[in-house]
């Protein structure tokens, strides 16, 4: 039994080295195009310019002219009557 216990440990050992020397996935890459690397520097460059215009102009938190986007609360719809009656319980044979 302590054989076949330090087998299987030591099978689970190899297993999780073999795993662990696998590359993770990612959708990260490297690239040495300078087309890519140009069109990644223009839109970080979009991109840091609209979070600059967003800071500059930031929405108002007055009453807004349009529809209100909250949602309904259950205090402002309209409740229904429940009618009460007898419960019917029925029990079936197994």
């Amino acid at each position: 039994m302590k054989n076949a216990s330090l087998f299987l440990l030591t099978l689970l050992l190899i297993g999780g080295a073999a795993i662990a020397q696998n590359e993770p996935v990612t959708e990260i890459r490297e690239s040495t195009d300078p087309n890519k690397i140009a069109e990644v520097e223009r839109r970080a460059q979009e991109i840091a310019e609209a979070a600059q215009q967003q800071e500059a102009n930031p929405p108002s938190s007055g009453a807004s002219s349009g529809p209100s986007t909250a949602p309904e609360t259950k205090a402002s719809k309209p409740r229904k009557k429940i009618k009460k009656g007898k419960t019917v319980h029925s029990r079936t044979a197994a």
